[in-house]
Parts: structure tokens; C-alpha cells; sequence
């Protein structure tokens, strides 16, 4: 932790006088809020002539999640078959980002839909309810989703339909062409 301390007062003539921005650890390395105490100190030709009045400086400080992004979410075409139901062919990853050596697991939602049940070219598809679990060096409490929910497109291809039963029809010249 850098602290970005000044001085507050008056150095007289030419004094030279400065304070040292002491850096310290944080006290753990998860997310979390943390207290922590650094000491600032005066250096200087002239820092003797000065004393600081809180020297210890009392911070509270904080550590944020790591946002992860969502990659490789892909699903396959369809045919229609009268609902919005899509086969994912990929659930996506999330291991772009993670700190040097860790990992976690992506727990995927139950199922991912089109926008709509009709036939159509690149068509959104949804899936959300993503969330992260720990792994076996990583904890998910690390890091945060930008987003919980992922989309690509698909397309979903007519039903081709058969013509049974269709049969010609024949009949003597009657003059119309009406049949009977």
C-alpha cells in the first residue's frame, strides 16, 4: 500500500525537509476491506529541526474482485421444431485473466434459448445464470462476472415438410377444366 502523504505546516528559509510515502503490505491478499497502519517519516538535511504529529497513519483499505469475462459460447444450428430451445455446443470459459496460476470453475446455466421459436438466420441466443465456483487453487470470491448472462447467434433452418397421398386425377374431355 503507497501512501501519497504530504506536509501540512511551515519549513522555515531553506530547510530541506521531506516526507517518506512509506509502502506496506496489505494484510492478505483476498478480496476483502483491511486496517492497516503506516508510518511516515521525515528525511531531509533539516528534518531534525521538525517532528510530525501523526507520524502513524491509520487506512482503511480495500481489495476489489477481478472481473472475468466470459469467451467461447457457441451453439449449433437448428431446425425448427417449434420451441426456442438451443443446443450449446460450447458453454464459454473464463480462463483469460485469472492471476498466474490459479483456476476456477464456471458454473453454467441449465440451458440456453433463442429469441424466438421461429425460423431464421443469425438469430440471438441467450444463455444466463453463469456464476463461478472456487477450483482447486483459485477462489471464486477473487473475482466477479462482467455479466452473468453470454450471447451469440445461430440460425434455425424451415422444417422441410413431404407431400404424401397426392395422387393425378383423370377424366374424359368434357370441355371444362373442372375435376372431377
Amino acid at each position: 500500500v503507497k501512501t501519497n502523504a504530504t506536509l501540512g505546516g511551515t519549513i522555515y528559509g531553506t530547510d530541506q525537509v521531506t516526507i517518506s510515502n512509506s509502502i506496506a503490505a496489505f494484510p492478505g491478499s483476498d478480496v476483502g476491506t483491511y486496517n492497516i497502519t503506516t508510518t511516515q517519516t521525515l528525511t531531509g538535511a533539516a528534518a531534525g529541526n521538525y517532528q510530525l504529529l501523526n507520524p502513524n497513519a491509520a487506512s482503511v483499505v480495500k481489495i476489489t474482485p477481478k472481473i472475468l469475462n466470459i469467451t467461447g459460447f457457441t451453439v449449433s444450428d437448428k431446425t425448427y421444431n417449434g420451441t426456442s430451445d438451443a443446443v450449446v455446443s460450447n458453454w464459454g470459459t473464463v480462463s483469460s485473466g485469472l492471476v498466474s496460476g490459479e483456476d476456477l470453475v464456471l458454473v453454467t446455466p441449465a440451458s440456453a434459448t433463442f429469441s424466438d421459436k421461429n425460423a431464421g438466420q443469425n438469430k440471438t441466443v441467450t444463455a444466463s445464470g453463469y456464476s463461478l465456483a472456487n477450483g482447486i487453487t483459485g477462489k471464486a470470491s477473487n473475482y466477479q462476472l462482467a455479466s452473468n448472462l453470454v450471447t451469440t447467434t445461430a440460425t434455425i433452418n424451415p422444417l422441410t415438410l413431404t407431400v404424401t397421398g397426392a395422387s393425378g386425377v383423370s377424366k374424359t374431355y368434357d370441355g371444362s377444366d373442372v375435376a372431377t
